[in-house]
């Protein structure tokens, strides 16, 4: 009875979500289409929900051509880790619009697996169309497609880390999750899945294969290890200077950050925003959710929810691309097995976040989606938090009644 009962939840929930994506993205289509055509507001940022038309695929070519001559940090675009450029390698050889075609059909053919799986569990006899709009019609997807953003190569190592971590294959997970780490910092945050199994070997083990892939990949690029170093961290300077503290930063952005640095700006102009609190708050709030995975959250979705949530809107910077690793715990969520208190909210949530919501301009080109995003994201990291607590409350009471 109780697996009937989930099976049609599943079922609702996707259902739910697709048609939330689809209307969202048609009303957004429409939407741009008037200001297009009928309003005369026929250029960026009024015309489309995506980035710049003219920045189109961008993200992948100018690293591929930072990559080509294997001396990458001499291109101030090259803010990726080491790494990043032994797997960007092998796409130069071949032609600049071939490796972007190549980079986006494997994505593609990936991101469809993945999310099939998790669809044709659910609802088998409409998985195709359904896996359509649910993919295809998604804006993280869109948005990921349109930038070529190298955070697709990022997913697809980190769902494949999830992959193999519910199979209890460590070798592969262990692989795939240094991989994800040495491309892109924020992924260690899942060590804390080893973590809260006691599997310190793993997490020994995954440290020590970042170090080595990074190593090595320095070793190959052009200077060494102390070109590689002084570059990477000349380049993470000049990015900061260039998008922490200006509208270019603020742009298709989920940084909470982004959020603070609009109020601050609104009611207290000319003042300097005070970075370094923030920087402490975020890693403070780190520590808390640390322990509340570690020694409380026993449901996989959740906890993974809250690691891809935190790493969306914590960081200074955080552009739409990131909503990508979204589908990890969407797909977590729709197969999980236990019933969710609040299930329809959480999945309101989540499509929502794959929509676009641009619909008011604030400034340039940033528009009410960047305050938007990030309060759907806290939102749903404080519902999670605070259900956890609850469900735990029996247990404190007893731990201080024995002592």
């Amino acid at each position: 009875m109780v697996k009937t009962t989930m099976e049609k939840d599943r079922r609702f929930e996707l259902n739910y979500m697709v048609v939330l994506i689809v209307v969202g993205l048609s009303v957004s289509v429409v939407f741009h289409f008037i200001k297009a055509f009928v309003l005369n507001l026929n250029f960026y940022p009024h015309n489309t929900f995506l980035f710049i038309p003219a920045g189109r695929f961008h993200d992948f070519t100018d690293i591929y051509m930072a990559t080509a001559g294997l001396d990458p940090f001499k291109f101030a675009v090259s803010v990726y880790p080491p790494f990043t450029y032994l797997v960007m390698l092998p796409f130069t050889m071949f032609k600049r619009d071939l490796a972007f075609v190549l980079m986006l059909a494997g994505f593609t053919v990936f991101a469809w697996r993945y999310v099939y799986r998790t669809v044709a569990e659910i609802d088998y006899d409409g998985r195709y169309l359904k896996t359509i709009a649910f993919l295809f019609m998604s804006y993280p997807f869109l948005f990921i497609f349109d930038r070529a953003n190298l955070e697709a190569i990022v997913f697809m190592f980190l769902a494949l880390f999830i992959y193999y971590y519910r199979r209890k294959e460590d070798g592969k997970s262990i692989f795939c999750l240094a991989c994800a780490i040495s491309m892109k910092i924020y992924p260690g945050a899942f060590l804390l899945l080893f973590l809260a199994d006691k599997k310190y070997k793993n997490i020994f083990y995954t440290l020590s294969l970042v170090a080595g892939l990074t190593f090595l990949s320095m070793l190959v690029l052009r200077g060494g290890v102390t070109a590689s170093y002084t570059g990477f961290i000349r380049n993470m300077a000049g990015f900061r200077n260039s998008y922490f503290l200006t509208d270019t930063g603020l742009q298709h952005n989920l940084s909470l950050f982004g959020v603070l640095r609009l109020a601050h700006g609104y009611f207290m102009p000319g003042s300097a925003f005070p970075e370094a609190v923030y920087s402490a708050a975020m890693a403070a709030l780190f520590i808390v959710i640390s322990l509340y995975l570690v020694f409380m959250e026993k449901e996989l979705w959740r906890f993974v929810a809250i690691i891809v949530l935190y790493f969306l809107v914590a960081p200074q910077v955080s552009f739409d691309y990131k909503l990508m690793h979204l589908f990890i715990p969407i797909t977590l969520f729709l197969v999980r097995d236990n019933k969710t208190k609040g299930s329809i909210f959480f999945a309101s949530a989540f499509a929502l976040l794959c929509v676009p919501k641009d619909y008011l301009i604030i400034r340039s080109d940033i528009s009410v989606a960047v305050i938007i995003n990030p309060l759907i994201i806290l939102a749903v990291l404080s519902v999670i938090l605070y259900q956890g607590c609850m469900e735990n409350k029996p247990g404190f009471k007893s731990l201080r009644g024995s002592a």
